[in-house]
């Protein structure tokens, strides 16, 4: 999934993927993850789609992102109390 992703937006910006680089990174993130007791690393593929929708070119555009769900997090979570739970 990881590979087909990166592939596939790469195509549409005439750019190359070399699939060992990829899995070599994405392995390597997973185990000094797992030594220091972190996620597991993974790629969204909606995450991928949304910043290539709003042309972002950096990781800068997923930081403001999650900046902006930590505030609305922050600010909003009273009014979100009242939703009933899930059974």
């Amino acid at each position: 999934n990881t590979i087909a992703t990166a592939r596939s937006f790469a195509a549409k910006k005439n750019e190359s993927i070399d699939s060992d680089q990829e899995f070599f990174a994405l392995g390597t993130s997973n185990i000094v993850s797992g030594i220091f007791g972190g996620l597991p690393a993974a790629a969204s593929g909606a995450r991928t789609a949304v910043a290539t929708q709003s042309n972002s070119s950096t990781q800068v555009a997923q930081l403001l992102g999650a900046v902006a769900i930590g505030l609305v997090l922050l600010f909003f979570s009273p009014l979100l109390q009242t939703l009933p739970y899930a059974a």
